[in-house]
């Protein structure tokens, strides 16, 4: 799940810059349930990745945020992943 998780942080990052700011989010909070089932994560040093919370802080409310990274969390790792390969 590690090689997933930072995957779609990547895409969750994309997302944001390329303005589609609420599906960034909802993947990064995807990415962080995949990283729990890896039972970590890689440095961010490694990853060299933005956080999507810090990217989305200006243009979305906190609690909007968090609400769509719980969103992302609650996912399956299919439903997640189908998510993630859906097209923006």
């Amino acid at each position: 799940h590690m090689f997933n998780a930072v995957s779609v942080q990547g895409l969750a990052v994309v997302a944001i810059r390329s303005g589609h700011i609420e599906r960034g989010v909802r993947l990064g909070g995807f990415s962080e349930r995949l990283r729990e089932l890896a039972g970590g994560e890689a440095p961010p040093s490694i990853v060299g990745l933005s956080d999507p919370r810090e990217l989305a802080k200006d243009d979305l409310p906190p609690e909007r945020i968090e609400s769509l990274v719980e969103e992302g969390r609650s996912m399956g790792v299919g439903e997640g992943l189908a998510y993630a390969r859906e097209e923006s």
